[in-house]
């Protein structure tokens, strides 16, 4: 037998970290025997994850994100001899705590938990890095003392089709100038592993950063993903057994570097698209195949997709075919290194991707609790008001009947009088925008009230934003309220007359606002007559400042909604 160096990494329990003991000669004990079935084996009773190929030696050689084993033992050791040809870097889970485990190139052996006395384990070790930053890896052999807990994959599986974004590229990062390098990687915080993990899915990551439907990022001539489908790893001959893994859901998300930089033309967009769907659909004739458009694309550029997709769907008239848009770039979006989306970010297309999911499976999706915080861009005065008042807010009283309030500092000065029937929640808060209105969602969703008032979009017209970066946050706003509490009737309310300079703005706004109640089926409040002067303006004998409502402002808007409170309220 061959005489490799073994380099035992143990985890300390006291501090939950992991440090190197050293290297010594070691020799290997027998590699598992060769089989392709993906079952337990008897030997070493660990489970591979992923996709991968089955060496002369019998190891599994991998190399897509999120790839490795998982095992389940009862015993004091646990060791794994890997061949890496980079340095990669793994993510260990032990009973799950996460540490971090870095490879040397070569055939070494890494001893990953050495504990004092004989518990239960559960691990899985995974690759955080990509096969085309550190290459590929093989899992030669799993050892322990112990005794093996047997264990068996979910029934359910997802099959995830994806770029940068579902690799989980620069996701440790927390600023969008930070700059990439393998360790910031983070598979297993992707929207792919967050709604894998929150549906208890199995998944497989078949992504790789820079790749496209028909264009590669910058023009890379390296395949295009679609030639990946029937891929054991990343670029590399040898196909996978589909019949080890048969998705249940298979969700393509793809098409950001096809247009992000460049068009790659309408018509070899869509095409190439419907022949990646077409192939799904005959290597998996069951499972149900959900398109995604993803956080990153805006403008014309994110319709050019759209309707790609959407004329690709169309094309195929299969009904097992479903799509949802992760577009964030009007709904908030948050950062990390290289313009990729952040943690926060991923966790809100895991929201929408899994509710979605959920809806077509009838599987049940727990849905993952966000902080609370301002648009990220808030001056920070407002960043400073948003806190005080949510503060305020997450301190009432959860109301089930009555009326909710929501909006910005106008909806707020409804503090200050009491002109409104019946039991009122005020949700308001001074400076907040449509993007910010949506991030308080958690706590709008915690009433049940007859009625609600929205009233949002004039802060926007300060930071510029187009009509579809404040309609498309009140859209995703207004279906999450009809979800959750489907007895409230809606309101969307105009934004009031401002000074000339923002009229344009204001009467964008609520056109689009308008069309965004038609297209939801809620009601639309027109206010503008009551308060427009002559030029235009907000009337000058209802405002403090042009922009806000004194006390007889009030008092007008308080005789429109009244009658509409009285009507909706329910007897004792």
């Amino acid at each position: 037998m061959k005489v490799i160096l073994r380099c035992r990494l143990a985890l300390i329990w006291a501090g939950g970290a992991l440090f190197l003991l050293g290297c010594q000669p070691h020799t290997p004990s027998a590699k598992p025997s060769n089989s392709a079935t993906g079952e337990t084996k008897a030997t070493e009773g660990y489970r591979p994850l992923g996709r991968y190929l089955v060496t002369e030696n019998g190891g599994y050689q991998m190399g897509w994100p999120a790839s490795g084993f998982s095992l389940a033992f009862e015993g004091k050791t646990l060791t794994t001899i890997l061949t890496d040809s980079g340095e990669g870097i793994m993510d260990l889970s032990v009973n799950g705590e996460m540490s971090t485990l870095k490879l040397d190139p070569g055939t070494n052996s890494y001893t990953l938990i050495e504990s004092p006395k004989r518990e239960n384990f559960e691990v899985e070790l995974t690759r955080r890095t990509e096969a085309q930053d550190t290459g590929l890896f093989t899992i030669e052999s799993v050892q322990t003392d112990g005794q093996v807990i047997p264990s068996a994959a979910t029934s359910k599986k997802i099959l995830f089709l994806g770029d940068s974004i579902t690799a989980g590229f620069g996701l440790r990062g927390d600023t969008k100038e930070c700059s990439y390098t393998p360790v910031t990687n983070a598979p297993l915080q992707s929207y792919a592993s967050l709604t894998a993990e929150q549906l208890e899915a199995e998944s497989q990551l078949i992504a790789i950063s820079g790749r496209g439907v028909v264009y590669n990022w910058e023009g890379n001539p390296a395949p295009v993903m679609p030639s990946q489908i029937d891929a054991a790893l990343p670029d590399s001959e040898g196909d996978w057994d589909n019949d080890l893994f048969r998705p249940d859901v298979i969700v393509t998300a793809l098409g950001t570097n096809d247009w992000l930089e460049t068009n790659p033309g309408e018509k070899a967009f869509r095409l190439g698209y419907k022949n990646m769907l077409s192939d799904l659909r005959v290597q998996y004739p069951k499972a149900h195949i959900v398109t995604v458009n993803g956080p990153l694309l805006e403008g014309e550029k994110l319709d050019a997709a759209r309707s790609g997709i959407g004329w690709a769907m169309s094309e195929l008239r299969d009904s097992n075919i479903s799509s949802v848009d992760l577009s964030l770039s009007e709904t908030g979006l948050k950062w990390s290194c290289q313009y990729h989306p952040g943690r926060d970010s991923m966790k809100k297309m895991a929201n929408q991707l899994g509710a979605h999911i959920a809806e077509q499976t009838n599987w049940i999706y727990p849905t993952i609790q966000l902080p609370i915080k301002p648009q990220h861009d808030l001056a920070e005065a407002g960043k400073k008001v948003f806190s005080q008042r949510l503060s305020e807010i997450k301190a009432l009283p959860r109301m089930t009947g009555g009326t909710v309030l929501a909006g910005d500092s106008i909806t707020q000065g409804w503090l200050e009088f009491d002109f409104l029937d019946g039991p009122i929640s005020n949700h308001g808060i001074g400076w907040d925008t449509a993007v910010g209105l949506h991030a308080r969602l958690p706590e709008v969703l915690r009433h049940q009230p007859d009625q609600m008032f929205i009233l949002i979009g004039t802060n926007d017209i300060g930071y510029n934003h187009t009509a579809q970066q404040v309609t498309a946050p009140v859209k995703s706003f207004i279906a999450s309220v009809k979800q959750e509490s489907p007895q409230t009737k809606i309101y969307i309310q105009s934004i009031f007359p401002r000074e000339e300079g923002a009229l344009p703005l204001v009467n964008k706004y609520n056109e689009a606002l308008e069309t965004v109640a038609i297209e939801t089926g809620v009601m639309y409040l027109d206010l503008t007559s009551n308060f427009r002067a002559e030029n235009g303006t907000l009337r000058s004998d209802l405002t403090t400042d042009g922009l806000h409502l004194n006390e007889r402002g009030y008092r007008i808007w308080a005789d429109i909604l009244n009658p509409i409170i009285n009507s909706l309220q329910k007897p004792d």
